[in-house]
């Protein structure tokens, strides 16, 4: 009888592990809360009642922020289905990784794994972390980032001279699809000069052109994922030329 009863048990256990074993729209969720919980700690204790208070606006922000960047993370997860629980891996960039153990619909956190490249002369920021906000112009975004504009610079080398002249009277900060946008062209020459930055939040990846009348240049930390037609369109946008459709 007493082995009937072990069993029983243990059966029910296998079952409930089995059947709360969390899927991702629960570990989107779990990210969504984890992201809440973050912007509140941010703003302080105090909940935020009025909306004068002068913590809004942040708190605002840290929603939208989440609401871009939780698809991607989602988007960028790999997990692995044991039945009976599951193991989350989120890739926010190359070298880091959070590790989530889902189990009974809850997720407990196993590590961080962040691997350092030594090689790399400029700090590689976790452009995922970053919060956009489309009220700053590029100069200013690059201030509050400067691990951006050092990678930036290292990328184009002797061009960036070129690159700051064509990036001179900027547009406001935008948001398109994966991508922060920082664009700009040459002061009273904006039809036949610019230069535009886009800075692929999924892959941590910054992409650049810049063009002086109908020449175009490129440059590229990952020449496999540059967003040709989001170029293609911007300079035809930008310059006026007659650009095929398609």
């Amino acid at each position: 009888m007493r082995s009937a009863s072990v069993t029983v048990l243990f059966v029910a256990l296998i079952g409930l592990l089995a059947y709360t074993n969390p899927d991702l729209s629960h570990y989107e969720t779990f990210l969504r809360q984890r992201a809440l919980a973050t912007a509140q700690a941010r703003a302080g204790t105090k909940p935020i009642q009025r909306l004068d208070d002068p913590r809004m606006a942040e708190a605002l922000v840290h929603a939208a922020s989440a609401e871009i960047i939780l698809p991607l993370m989602v988007a960028a997860t790999i997990r692995h289905d044991y039945v009976l629980f599951s193991i989350y891996n989120t890739t926010l960039e190359p070298g880091t990784t959070l590790r989530f153990l889902g189990v009974l619909k809850n997720f407990v956190s196993l590590s961080e794994s962040r691997n350092v490249d030594t090689s790399s002369p400029t700090p590689n920021v976790p452009l995922s972390a970053l919060n956009p906000n489309v009220s700053q112009y590029p100069h200013e975004w690059l201030a509050d980032h400067p691990g951006i504009q050092q990678r930036m610079s290292a990328l184009l080398g002797d061009r960036a001279r070129e690159f700051q002249k064509n990036f001179d009277t900027q547009s406001p900060v935008e948001v398109q699809r994966k991508y922060f946008v920082l664009s700009g062209c040459r002061p009273h020459s904006c039809h036949d000069s610019g230069a535009i930055l886009f800075v692929a939040v999924d892959k941590s990846v910054i992409h650049c052109a810049m063009f002086r009348e109908n020449d175009l240049s490129t440059c590229s930390e990952d020449p496999t994922s540059f967003p040709h037609e989001e170029v293609r369109r911007w300079h035809c946008g930008f310059s006026g030329i007659t650009c095929p459709t398609g």
